[in-house]
């Protein structure tokens, strides 16, 4: 597997996967598509939340599925390494081994779709307003309760 395929992108930014893992997440506004080839299976929304890496909270999965396959390979278990020039004759060197028996592994990939929680965002818009509203009032309500404590001093 090249370094290529062990990389995705969200938003234009390069975030490293785990080896054997491809995956995109493509966030468009209030809506965000996900599709991977994983070592894993998917079973329910909360593994393909934590697959595609969306905050809970902040998204809800509109839709999405998970097929199955197997690849097969043969067994080859090899180290070896080139040397020379690139163009000229070269030197291979190290060991290659070869089986005739077939490795199996077992891939999903995952297509999902989901929508933002609008809900939650306005939640969160209102509990900042409204915090800083407290804090407003706070300020206020302090500074009035310690002319309040001067009054009392000069009493």
């Amino acid at each position: 597997m090249s370094k290529k395929d062990l990389e995705f992108k969200i938003d234009g930014e390069h975030h490293p996967t785990k080896k054997g893992n491809i995956s995109n997440l493509k966030v468009q506004g209030n809506d965000a598509t996900f599709n991977a080839i994983l070592d894993r299976q998917i079973r329910n929304e909360k593994d393909l939340m934590n697959a595609a890496g969306v905050d809970q909270k902040e998204w809800m999965v509109a839709q999405w599925e998970c097929t199955m396959w197997e690849q097969g390979a043969k067994y080859r278990d090899q180290d070896l390494k080139w040397f020379g020039v690139e163009g000229s004759a070269q030197v291979m060197e190290g060991y290659s081994i070869r089986k005739n028996e077939w490795i199996k592994q077992q891939l999903w990939r995952v297509k999902a779709s989901f929508k933002r929680n609008i809900t939650y965002m306005q939640m969160n818009d209102f509990k900042s307003e409204l915090m800083d509203e407290i804090k407003k009032f706070l300020n206020l309500y302090q500074s009035l309760n310690l002319r309040n404590m001067k009054n009392l001093v000069c009493l």
